[in-house]
């Protein structure tokens, strides 16, 4: 089963729209953040700025379901041994 599929079959319609804003505005903020703060714009930070952004995603995209009132369940699931590094994961509630 394709992703779209899956989706339209089991997911609330609301959901695309709501992640793809949220997506969109944590873009934003985070572009706002980068021209107010001047180390975030040295080359050397530069190689940062794909983790700042992923990390504002997974709080943002958090945020904007438990706002939204559309049935969700959050977990944080970790990508390695240590447990320092998660990514979110989304499932049906």
């Amino acid at each position: 089963m394709d992703l779209d599929k899956h989706i339209k079959e089991n997911c609330d319609n609301r959901l695309m729209g709501t992640l793809a804003f949220g997506v969109k505005e944590t873009y934003s903020e985070f572009h706002e953040l980068v021209k107010r703060t001047t180390i975030l714009q040295s080359p050397e930070m530069k190689q940062t700025h794909g983790y700042i952004v992923h990390g504002m995603i997974d709080v943002m995209l958090k945020q904007i379901l438990v706002s939204s009132g559309i049935n969700h369940n959050l977990k944080d699931k970790t990508t390695c041994k240590f447990k320092k590094w998660t990514y979110l994961l989304f499932s049906r509630g």
